[in-house]
């Protein structure tokens, strides 16, 4: 089976129907918000990318549904391992090279007990290092008594939280620590009748580029306001190492609101894309272009709603000058971000930057060129593609 949020993750009210025979809960109509500062401009990098090549193929080292968050590198030399959600937990991945993957260890972080925030997934999705330990933020789902979801084989809607774990063997074992981000809704509250994913997480952590503060991006699945799905982000001081209780959201331009329950407000934010919607966030910092690079996915729903056919979906790609306030996003490339039945799909992008370089590297993600096995289809897997970056 798939991983238990594939064809639910950040999807609106028509995922619940896709594949089935019977109408689907109307979804209210969104109020198109002001978009955030910096959303009117254009992003100050321009990406040339490569050809798109499967690098790991289903089913190797029994891994399917991979990567389902953003693929974490916690080393890139002189072995690259790195960390990537595969159908309801965390494996590890080493080789020389993305290309040369050739070893892999599954379930090196698993969903907790039953009555755990995390008791139907734990997906790694970015870490950082301080000394021998390394701190890596993941996105845990609570699906227990959450309706399933008609035509897609019983897979669970779900609540999202953003735990904490700590490694000190290189990726082979975690510790869970707490957690660090939850949604200012708890699990029930639903913005519209029908509402089938909730919460907070797919995570990003990552040290800001002046060593003050852990920065951690995440996507909010509240719609609170009428807002849909969308990007938000907490810090904490770096002057210690991430902890439970240590992050506080953005609101309202400052660092106001506590992580664990507080308000938020996006810091990108797609309904200018016909009420689209932002998810999966992953951040590089490049100090060539001194500039932060997100990778993002997103959603043009009524693409697939109103079956206008695939033209803005897709892998996105945002700048900034300080973290905090972003470029309007810019397509990398065009593909569905949400997993349906019979489509294909390209989700959870990550930039992975050559050694010594942060201009170049490679684009990995997800993808298949048809989701749902019973369609014939292919769980996703691993793909890639070069990238390089350059400033206008």
């Amino acid at each position: 089976m798939a991983r238990l949020g594939d064809v639910v993750m950040l999807s609106l009210w028509f995922l619940a129907c896709a594949g089935a025979g019977g109408p689907a809960a109307p979804r209210p109509e969104l109020p198109l918000l002001a978009p955030p500062p910096g959303a009117g401009e254009p992003a100050a990098v321009t990406a040339r990318l490569g050809p798109p090549r499967s690098l790991l193929e289903s089913g190797r080292f029994g891994l399917k549904y991979y990567p389902d968050m953003a693929p974490t590198v916690l080393s890139p030399a002189p072995r690259l391992r790195i960390l990537v959600a595969a159908s309801n937990s965390t494996a590890l991945l080493e080789g020389a090279s993305p290309e040369n993957l050739t070893t892999g260890f599954p379930d090196v972080l698993v969903p907790g007990k039953r009555g755990s925030p995390d008791n139907g997934y734990a997906g790694v999705s970015g870490a950082v290092a301080l000394g021998t330990t390394i701190y890596a933020v993941y996105h845990g789902e609570d699906q227990e008594g959450l309706s399933k979801l008609p035509g897609t084989g019983g897979i669970p809607g779900f609540h999202a939280s953003v735990g904490l774990a700590a490694t000190k063997d290189g990726g082979r074992t975690f510790e869970k620590l707490g957690w660090v981000v939850t949604s200012a809704k708890p699990k029930g509250w639903q913005a519209y009748p029908g509402q089938l994913d909730s919460g907070a997480g797919e995570p990003w952590i990552l040290r800001s580029h002046d060593g003050a503060f852990w920065y951690l991006y995440y996507t909010d699945h509240s719609r609170v306001g009428g807002r849909g799905v969308q990007i938000c982000m907490a810090r904490a001081p770096a002057s210690a190492p991430p902890a439970p209780g240590a992050f506080q959201k953005l609101y309202q331009g400052g660092f106001t609101e506590p992580g664990l329950g507080g308000r938020d407000t996006p810091i990108l934010n797609a309904q200018a894309f016909d009420q689209g919607e932002s998810f999966a966030p992953q951040v590089v910092y490049s100090s060539a272009l001194r500039l932060y690079v997100m990778v993002l996915n997103l959603d043009v729903w009524k693409e697939f709603v109103e079956k206008r056919g695939l033209r803005r979906s897709g892998v996105y790609l945002a700048t900034s000058r300080d973290g905090v306030r972003w470029s309007r996003p810019e397509p990398l490339f065009i593909d569905w971000a949400v997993a349906q039945v019979g489509q294909s799909v390209s989700w959870h992008p990550a930039v992975v930057f050559d050694p010594g370089s942060s201009t170049e590297g490679w684009l990995l993600y997800g993808h298949t060129a048809m989701w749902g096995p019973a369609t014939g289809g292919t769980p996703h897997h691993l793909w890639g593609r070069r990238i390089v970056l350059e400033g206008r």
